[in-house]
């Protein structure tokens, strides 16, 4: 790697680190929260997992129950038992996700917007409906793979107080048509969306 590429390398890193490091919730210190004590702040840790590329936190913040719901256009066969997928659930969302996390130089995600209320399919009014824009660059090794889109996460608490991401619901990929949407060789086409960084 030249001194250049190892210099912009290395700004890269630091600039996502920074942006990762702050928090948009109130009073807050930053994450990662532990344990996240509020919907805002389990989602603020998957945010704070995706840029410093810690599978571990993203395994912590997905309830044991998660469901990765997709849109219509990317439904298929995820897990090659033949039946056309309408979502994945924790274990393929931790293993598309750690093939990103593997192949990437570096990541920065952005997870922006404030809505939270009870979720209207929860008649126990424990879930909580948090509407989100997120941003993500994945930049791998000979190409930057940049996807924005609308999702929803449903959290809920455990008995303990603790929150996790139980639904995290594709919604609407809001997408330049200029920006750069290819993947590495090796990494399969996504369909829509954050899906574009998924590899196998």
């Amino acid at each position: 790697m030249s001194g250049r590429r190892t210099l912009t390398a290395l700004l890269i890193t630091l600039l996502t680190i920074a942006a990762c490091s702050s928090s948009t919730g109130p009073g807050a210190q930053g994450p990662p929260w532990i344990p996240p004590d509020s919907a805002y702040k389990v989602v603020e840790n998957l945010e704070y997992a995706w840029c410093t590329q810690d599978i571990e936190l993203v395994a912590t913040s997905l309830d044991d129950a998660f469901e990765h719901r997709l849109l219509e256009e990317d439904w298929d066969d995820y897990n090659g038992d033949g039946i056309i997928d309408t979502y994945w659930d924790k274990y393929l969302e931790l293993e598309f996700t750690e093939g990103t996390f593997n192949a990437a130089d570096s990541i920065y995600m952005d997870i922006s917007g404030t809505s939270e209320w009870p979720w209207s399919e929860d008649s126990s009014g424990q879930s909580l409906e948090l509407q989100r824009s997120v941003y993500l660059e994945v930049h791998y090794p000979d190409t930057v793979g940049i996807s924005s889109e609308a999702v929803v996460f449903i959290c809920r608490p455990n008995q303990d107080g603790t929150w996790f991401i139980w639904l995290w619901i594709d919604q609407l990929e809001v997408l330049d048509e200029n920006v750069c949407r290819t993947t590495p060789t090796g990494h399969p086409p996504a369909s829509a969306g954050l899906q574009l960084f998924h590899g196998s």
